[in-house]
């Protein structure tokens, strides 16, 4: 952009006279580029006199120039005659006079005359004479005077717009114009004094590269100029840090190798600078910085190993030096790029990686450090944290970092203001940085790493007299239960700090640690329930309710609330029990308070209350109920509709917890209310629009078939909900949206921003959930509404914009065609046109969760989809046609192909990894392969005859399950889809499949044991189902199996359950054809590998192939070396220590 200058006065004119050389070369004198007019040519166009004007002339603000005047200004628009007049001016003056003028009036103030219609001189240019003007732009910047600094910058400042405001870019349009371009480039970069327009060039020619543009080829004069500037006979530091920082930003734009031409030369320099006594720290700066971006985006492996350990202790000693000098912008700088490595390549920083992580969070003490320097150094270790395989690994393999770090944390979390008026609401600590880092960081390592390594600086802090240590302590417990990806992990590390909280919620003195002490105590009832509850009921219960009196402090009373809430709708009942009078005698008196936030609150953990304790609240029925009745009957009056959703929730939940028996007095009432709100308009953020839809489900839920006399009434309201539109705002001004209400929030679909209004989503979702609600408890008492329920939640199986809906949806599938099958079996519904209700309901459901997998993204709603859709092929034949068929075979490979991604994306990115996965690592992935396949099973079952066809297709993703990369989760999955396809379709199945026989021969002869085995119990199916042809492969079968059995390590543990199911798989080469195998020494082979005395399973499978044998060769016609002892020797197993019948 041309830079303008916000003063309210002219800027002051250049005070020597311009070059008065001409300024376009002479080949382009007489012919300004061609096709877009030629001035020469003009009939009203003569050429201008030189002008003669001295210095004191052009200085002057008073004289008018009578040759070469500025635009005029008393014109309301400049005729094209006078444009095209005064552009000649410009382009073919033999001095620099009217572009400097030109150039000047482009700086003039805003809504000035003079900046108006220079800029439609600058329009006119562009679109007229562009090549001719840029060049007029080169030759200014060659040879303007250096006393000329202002207007070489705004000459520059026009020419990098004009050259980088398209896509392509001008600056490639002629080689000329590249050529003159470079050229006055280089001299600029050569003789330039003014540091700003050293900077404009920098960062032009940072935006004109990139990865297509070989700088190394194409303008090596660059790269010259800059490897001269930052070698040891440089001239100038301001070059060298000019030539050091453009490295930095060309690195991500361009091919590294072509800039860092020789590696040596390159290290040796930038060593070089960081050991020079006489260099500046900016200079070690940008040293550091280019050193950082090199590690990134270099790919020889070899030279980081050679390189790395070097240079990353430099860049701590940079920071050491940064802090010291308290630059927070520099060490922001440096560690931001350090951030950006642990990202890319974690494994570059092993060299150093102790001294560098606890060098960066030394950056934490800084006492006169800005916050957010602190936080970018936590930054840095929740980015190594959360590298799944190579930075979790060397953060949790050293002994140093993790407790240096979450004091660090502590240190931090400490640091906060005595102010009564924030920082005591959730939301309010969950949107502190130093919250958020570590919330992240729990999530990462897990709860398990920083829960044992926290009890002492817990004991440190939670005794320190300052609040804010204590209050810094009991937190950090609460966020790493809430965060940590399995809070399961916490609970052999929290119950020696976990009575010390309970008891602060009493005894400590300052509110905001007591806060903190309820937030953790919610934490924990929520994440380690029911160990939690279970332990400390009789602890935790009367800090609670004490702590629910405490009027001096709304907050922390509002706190004891929700822990009290969390904790009671997470506990057994008979956990619950011992407490329930005295908790609900206390909430009764909660009610009578006049106060509706009390009120409110107290509702909700009655509710809680009821739910959890079940048939032990009957006995306090009638005393509660009438108070809730009073309490909703009034908030009714008073138009309260927060404090009736309340009120009508809680009496909802109640019922559910004593059953329909003890509710029939009272349900008329609230059925009454429920009507009368119905056919009330409620507003759309109305609380009890939503509150509406719980109640009718809750009351189906509990009358059960005794709902439907409200079923007429109910279901239509939900239905009409769950199709509700009109959630998605598209505004014409994006930045008018105000988020902070929390009534819309920010969603990005595709490529897109929209806005959805939460209120009414929730309410979509609220009424798809009742719906599945009373599926679920009806059945086929749902009847006549079974069709219009899975017609209304079908198409919610692919809604874009939540995935809870499409969750609920999927789960309602299988359910409403059980009901749907059950219904028709009764004869609650009617056939039509000789079609079974549920066969159509089938056809219609079925192919619509294909449809749904093909498109789910998520791994979560996937397995959900999974289960729903592997539940309903059981309760009917096939129904997919052969669309249908093809896009669910797609859509089954399209999960394992991305699960596979996934896993191996976490295997392999160090070195010598082992290619199983962890439990930790792989669970979750692991649970969606298996739902695949088991899916695909019962496809494969279920549509038999209709499968045929498609062997083929699969064939190949089952071969490509074999290949070396693939884990070995994957190859089982791939030998289970193998198996079931080869019992159902046998030799049908080995004919369009035969290269996966010899990915299995070859799998055999693996080093994994794992992998032998599910290659050998593979080739065991294929001699069983493979048939003829399967007899081709016999030689290769064999060979495979004996390198399995013949291994060195074959009988040791780690290796014998793979020996075993080698032997079996032989056996039944022996089973099935032993007429094309020289049966007297393979079976040689065979018995001498009896008997088996691990694998249990496989010792079954083997002893009747044995008698099976015995029974086909019979005692006197059997092989050589085949008797009866043989067979004796299997009577007892070894293992299982079981008798083996035969």
């Amino acid at each position: 952009m041309v830079s303008t200058t916000s003063s309210s006065s002219p800027p002051r004119r250049v005070s020597a006279r311009p070059p008065s050389r001409s300024l376009l070369p002479l080949r382009f004198k007489a012919k300004l580029l061609p096709g877009r007019g030629n001035p020469s040519k003009s009939r009203n166009w003569s050429r201008p006199s030189p002008s003669r004007l001295g210095p004191s002339s052009l200085s002057s603000q008073e004289s008018p120039l009578p040759l070469v005047s500025p635009l005029s200004r008393s014109s309301p628009y400049l005729t094209r005659d006078y444009l095209r007049s005064k552009a000649i001016q410009v382009l073919e003056s033999p001095d620099a006079l009217p572009l400097t003028y030109f150039l000047n009036e482009l700086n003039f103030p805003e809504n000035s005359i003079d900046l108006m219609n220079a800029r439609k001189l600058l329009n006119y240019l562009k679109k007229n004479y562009l090549t001719s003007f840029c060049l007029c732009l080169v030759s200014y910047l060659k040879f303007c005077a250096t006393e000329f600094v202002n207007c070489k910058e705004y000459a520059f400042d026009v020419l990098c717009q004009i050259l980088t405001e398209n896509e392509h870019g001008l600056w490639q349009e002629t080689s000329f114009m590249n050529k003159e371009l470079k050229s006055a480039l280089l001299d600029c970069l050569n003789t330039e004094s003014s540091i700003k327009i050293l900077h404009k060039i920098l960062d032009f020619v940072v935006t004109i590269a990139t990865k297509e543009v070989r700088l190394g080829n194409e303008w090596p004069e660059l790269l010259e100029f800059v490897y001269k500037s930052i070698g040891s006979d440089s001239d100038s530091e301001e070059k060298l840090k000019c030539a050091i920082s453009m490295l930095y930003k060309l690195i991500p734009q361009c091919a590294v190798e072509d800039l860092v031409i020789s590696i040596d030369s390159f290290y040796d320099s930038l060593v070089d600078i960081f050991d020079s006594k006489e260099m500046s720290l900016e200079v070690q700066v940008q040293a550091a910085l280019a050193s950082n971006r090199f590690l990134c985006y270099w790919t020889n492996r070899s030279d980081h190993d050679i390189y790395s350990t070097v240079l990353l202790v430099e860049i701590v000693l940079i920071i050491s030096t940064l802090i010291e000098h308290r630059s927070d912008k520099d060490i922001q700088a440096v560690v931001n790029e350090l951030t950006v490595l642990a990202k890319e390549k974690p494994w570059s920083l092993s060299s150093q990686f102790d001294y560098l992580v606890l060098s960066v969070l030394r950056i934490v003490d800084g006492v006169e450090l800005q916050d957010r320097t602190k936080i970018i150094a936590l930054e840095f270790v929740v980015a190594l944290s959360e590298k799944r395989v190579e930075g979790r690994r060397m953060l949790r393999r050293t002994q140093y970092i993790i407790p240096k770090l979450l004091e660090k944390i502590l240190f931090l979390l400490a640091n906060l203001e005595d102010d009564p008026e924030s920082g005591t609401a959730e939301t309010d600590i969950q949107n502190l940085p130093v919250v958020r880092c570590l919330a992240r960081i729990a999530a990462a390592l897990g709860g398990e790493v920083l829960v044992n390594n926290f009890p002492k600086l817990f004991a440190i802090h939670f005794g320190a007299e300052d609040w804010q240590s204590r209050h810094a302590a009991v937190l950090f417990l609460g966020i790493v239960a809430e965060k940590c990806s399995k809070p399961k992990e916490l609970k052999h590390g929290w119950n020696q700090m976990a009575g010390r909280i309970i008891r602060s919620v009493k005894e400590d003195i300052h509110p905001h640690v007591r806060w903190a002490a309820l937030y953790t105590i919610k934490q924990l009832s929520k994440h380690l329930k029911p160990e939690f509850q279970d332990k400390y009921h009789e602890k935790v219960m009367p800090a609670l309710t004490k702590a629910m009196d405490d009027f001096n402090n709304p907050r922390v009373q509002m706190q004891a609330y929700l822990a009290l809430f969390d904790f009671t709708w997470n506990c057994s009942s008979s956990t619950l029990k011992p407490h329930l009078k005295e908790i609900v005698n206390k909430l009764l008196k909660q009610l009578q308070k006049v106060n509706h936030m009390v009120q409110g609150e107290t509702l909700k953990v009655l509710s809680a209350v009821a739910h959890s304790s079940q048939d032990h609240f009957a006995e306090y029925y009638s005393s509660v109920m009438p108070y809730l009745k009073v309490i909703m009957m009034t908030a009714n009056e008073e138009l309260d509709h927060k404090h009736l959703a309340d009120s009508v929730e809680c009496i909802t939940m109640v019922w559910l917890a004593v059953g329909k028996d003890k509710i029939r007095s009272d349900i008329e009432m609230v059925v009454q209310l429920l009507l009368s709100l119905q056919g009330s308009k409620l507003e759309e953020n109305d609380p009890m629009r939503s509150q509406l839809l719980q109640a009718w489900a809750r009351l189906g839920k509990c009358l059960g078939h005794e709902f439907k006399p409200y079923m007429s009434v109910a279901i239509p309201r939900l239905l009409k909900s769950a199709k509700i539109g009109s959630y998605v705002i598209i505004p014409e001004n994006p930045d008018d949206v105000d988020e902070s209400d929390g009534s819309i929030r920010a969603l990005i679909v595709g490529d897109r921003k929209i806005w959805i209004k939460t209120k009414v989503l929730e309410e979509k979702l609220t009424a798809c959930k009742g719906l599945y609600l009373l599926a679920d408890e009806l059945k086929q008492g749902l009847s006549v509404w079974i069709e219009k329920v899975a017609r209304t939640l079908v198409p919610r199986l692919k809604f874009a914009h939540s995935e809870e809906i499409r969750r609920v949806a999927a789960s309602a599938m299988p359910v409403l065609l059980k009901s749907s099958k059950v219904a028709t079996q009764e004869g609650y519904l009617e056939w039509s046109a000789d079609e079974s209700p549920f066969k159509k309901l089938y056809s219609y459901v079925v192919p619509a969760l294909v449809k749904a997998l093909s498109m789910e993204s998520l791994l979560e709603i996937t397995a959900v989809i999974l289960d729903s859709l592997d539940e309903c092929m059981k309760m009917s034949e096939h129904v997919l046609d052969e669309d249908q068929t093809d896009l669910f075979l797609k859509a089954i490979m399209n999960v394992l192909q991305k699960i596979s991604s996934l896993s191996r994306s976490k295997v392999g990115a160090i070195e010598g990894i082992n290619q199983t996965l962890p439990d930790e690592e792989n669970g979750e992935e692991q649970k969606v392969y298996d739902k695949a396949a088991a899916c695909l099973t019962t496809f494969i079952i279920t549509h038999k005859n209709s499968f045929s066809p498609f062997i083929g297709k699969l064939a190949p993703c089952i071969e490509l399950m074999w290949v070396k990369d693939r884990i070995v989760e994957e190859r089982r999955i791939a030998l289970h889809v193998f198996c079931d396809v080869a019992k159902q379709f046998q030799e049908e199945a080995f004919r369009r499949c035969k290269i996966s026989l010899l990915f299995l021969f070859k799998a055999c002869k693996d080093e994994n044991p794992e992998v032998q085995e599910v290659a050998a119990q593979a080739i065991g199916t294929a001699a069983e189902f493979g048939g003829s042809v399967f007899k081709s492969f016999l030689k290769g079968a064999v060979s495979a199996l004996n390198a399995v059995m013949g291994h060195p390590n074959a009988l040791q543990m780690e290796y014998v359950m793979a020996h075993d199911t080698a032997v079996s798989a032989l056996g039944k080469i022996l089973q099935f054809h032993r007429e094309k195998l020289k049966a007297e020494k393979v079976l040689r082979i065979w018995l001498g590998h009896l008997p088996l005395k691990n694998n249990l399973e496989e010792a079954k499978v083997v002893h009747r192939q044995l008698c099976s044998l015995v029974e086909v060769w019979g005692t006197s016609r059997h092989p050589k070396g085949l008797s009866f002892r043989n067979c004796c020797c299997l009577r007892r197993d070894p293992v299982g220590r079981q008798e083996v019948s035969y």
